[in-house]
């Protein structure tokens, strides 16, 4: 495998922010070989509530943002469609750390222009974002003692599965 990067805009999670009593999220920057860069969020429970597990959101397609909102913007009554923060939501409710990411890398003239359109990456490019973004996530968590989950929509099944197929410590995928 590739070395992947991962940046953040706070330091590393220890001490008082892993410990904090209010729910903390953490936006991160991934990287992959190719020098793409994407914007990501790592989203803690309160300290109390956490469960001691974290999950990680792989969308769809070969790309969404970070809400997964796109391709598919509107639902049927016309309201904008945010599974993945809604998905989020209920995780970190129930105690989970839980990361997700936009999948349309920073600076895509396309998505610039319209958000509704993108430059696809190869599917390739989407596993090694896959990559990226659960190396940042073990960064983030303890790595040993944290269980990791994924959960994949569509083609992000596909990838949770390649990733498991890497030999990664995975506790599950849905």
């Amino acid at each position: 495998l590739m070395p992947l990067a991962c940046s953040r805009s706070i330091p590393r999670l220890q001490g008082r922010l892993q410990d904090s009593l209010e729910e903390v999220d953490v936006a991160v920057v991934l990287q992959t070989p190719e020098g793409w860069t994407y914007d990501g969020r790592i989203e803690f429970p309160a300290a109390g509530g956490r469960s001691g597990a974290a999950v990680l959101l792989l969308g769809g397609g070969l790309g969404t943002d970070i809400d997964w909102t796109s391709p598919g913007e509107y639902t049927i009554d016309g309201r904008p469609t945010k599974d993945a923060a809604t998905i989020s939501c209920s995780l970190r409710n129930a105690g989970f750390v839980v990361m997700r990411w936009q999948a349309i890398r920073q600076g895509d003239p396309l998505y610039e222009q319209n958000p509704s359109m993108f430059e696809a990456p190869s599917y390739r490019q989407t596993v090694r974002q896959c990559r990226a973004a659960l190396t940042c996530l073990r960064e983030h968590t303890d790595a040993t003692s944290t269980p990791i989950f994924l959960i994949g929509h569509s083609n992000g099944a596909r990838r949770a599965v390649l990733l498991m197929d890497d030999g990664v410590d995975i506790h599950g995928i849905v």
